[in-house]
Formats: structure tokens, sequence, C-alpha cells
């Protein structure tokens, strides 16, 4: 008899890792996408389908461009680099979307592979015009209270003169006196 506990513990861990690593990947709130050195989708991770609105048995085996067109060679890193960049892709339903991509060269088992993260950033660009638009109506509001400011200043001294030439017409010399204040 031989013993094959250690053997059994090795595909126990093995099975373990696979588990952890499926889990990772589909837990993820950003898509990951692995793609071969030819640029076609090996991974496809649930976040991934939803940024581009694709089911992974769809993307599986096809070219990374069918959903990011402006992808190519020049998008792959170099040996040891990391490119982070935006892009647009295409959601299936949605259309054209603004996209930031990071991009790294991994080797697994002697082959050249690409991880890719994947983030739609719709939501930060519509963030950021509200955000843009709540400033300007800010700057709007601060410059009518400045100009309100203003307009009550002049409209003091306005008031103020007024007052002065209503009371002087009370008086029998009135009108003579209002006359030489206000020259």
């Amino acid at each position: 008899l031989r013993d094959i506990s250690g053997r059994k513990f090795a595909e126990q861990r093995i099975v373990e890792n696979e588990a952890r690593l499926e889990a990772i990947l589909s837990s993820a709130g950003d898509g990951i996408i692995v793609i071969d050195g030819d640029r076609n989708v090996q991974i496809f991770n649930d976040a991934a389908q939803s940024v581009f609105g694709r089911p992974a048995s769809e993307v599986i085996g096809r070219r990374f461009e069918e959903l990011v067109p402006g992808f190519s060679e020049r998008s792959l890193p170099t040996k040891g680099e990391r490119l982070s960049f935006e892009t647009v892709g295409s959601h299936s339903d949605q259309g054209d979307f603004p996209l930031q991509l990071s991009v790294s060269r991994v080797f697994v088992g002697g082959s050249e592979s690409y991880s890719i993260i994947a983030r739609n950033l719709t939501e930060d660009y519509d963030r950021r015009e509200r955000m843009m638009e709540a400033d300007k109506l800010t700057s709007i509001g601060t410059l009518a209270a400045g100009i309100a400011h203003e307009f009550k200043n002049y409209l003091a001294g306005i008031i103020g003169n007024a007052s002065f030439a209503m009371d002087c017409l009370q008086e029998p010399d009135g009108m003579e006196e209002a006359r030489e204040a206000f020259e």
C-alpha cells in the first residue's frame, strides 16, 4: 500500500484555490478580463458582463477589439509595465460609453496573457458634470448676492436723498433748501 494522503491534500488545495479565484472574480466590482497574446478573450467575469452588456458565453474566444474598438497592439504593455488609460467601450444595449482600462502583462505556464480591469466611467462623468453645474449655480448665487448688495447701497442713497427732499418740502422755504443741498 502507498500513502497518497499528500497527493489528496495537494488536490484539495488546488480545488480550494480554484474556488477562491472564482469567488474573487465573481465578487469583483470592476470588470476583469483576461486576453491571450492574440487579444482573444479567455476570462470574462460577472462585472465585465455588466460593463459591456454581454454574457461571457458570447465573448469568450472573440477579439477584445469587438468590445473596445480602439484597442490594439499599442494598447498592450511591455514587460513589467502596466498601462492605464481612458477609451471608449461598446455596450450591447447602450452603445458607446467612456471606459477606463488598466492592462497588465502576465505569464502563466509559459504563455503570455494580459489581465484587464475595466470600469465604466459614465456615472463618474455624470457625477462630475453635476458637480460642475452645482459649482456654476453657486457662483451665480454669489454674483447675484453681490449685485443685490451693491444695488441696495445705491438705493439707500437714493432713498435717503428722497426722504431729505420730502422733509424739505414740508417747510415753507424747503424747496430752496433742497435745491441748494443737491447742487
